[in-house]
């Protein structure tokens, strides 16, 4: 036991012990650093000044706002909304419909005058097979469009619930 404590506090003191940093190994002294040009006070390289700021000129025209008000920009989703449509289209990766159908449902509550939502649910009913809601929610999104006075980005979607619709009937049939 005795040795045990022994051996123990030897470690221990060892290991508290400092040695010097800077020693000369020809004659074991303490020697101190020289000092460089850039760790003196008087020879400190000067910090650099701040870029100044930079104003746009006034008589240039605002590009962002001309594109608000271009009819050809995409139809603009909230984050929220734009995330539930990832996280759908993800779990219809996985073949998870229920969870996609609950998200999309969830993006159609957000924002009920954004068309994607309501063209990717009613793909997704037509896979499930529920033509009638399939239709119903495709016909939705035809409305939207033609309440929003059918702008040049709705083109694609136009087209694709166009033909979801008449896919839809072609199966009830």
């Amino acid at each position: 036991m005795f040795r045990f404590v022994f051996v123990t506090l030897v470690i221990f003191l060892t290991a508290c012990a400092q040695t010097p940093q800077y020693t000369d190994r020809s004659t074991r002294e303490h020697v101190r650093p020289r000092p460089t040009p850039y760790n003196t006070p008087a020879q400190r390289a000067p910090l650099p000044r701040p870029a100044p700021s930079v104003r746009p000129p006034q008589n240039q025209p605002d590009y962002q706002q001309d594109f608000a008000n271009d009819p050809r920009k995409e139809e603009v989703l909230s984050a929220p909304q734009t995330m539930l449509l990832n996280q759908a289209q993800m779990h219809l990766a996985k073949n998870e419909s229920y969870q996609a159908a609950s998200l999309l449902e969830r993006a159609i509550r957000i924002n009920p005058q954004a068309v994607k939502p309501y063209r990717l649910l009613a793909e997704l009913r037509l896979q499930q097979g529920n033509k009638q809601a399939a239709i119903e929610l495709a016909r939705k999104g035809l409305a939207l469009i033609a309440k929003k006075g059918d702008p040049v980005s709705y083109s694609a979607e136009k087209i694709r619930l166009e033909r979801l619709v008449a896919q839809a009937q072609r199966m009830q049939a």
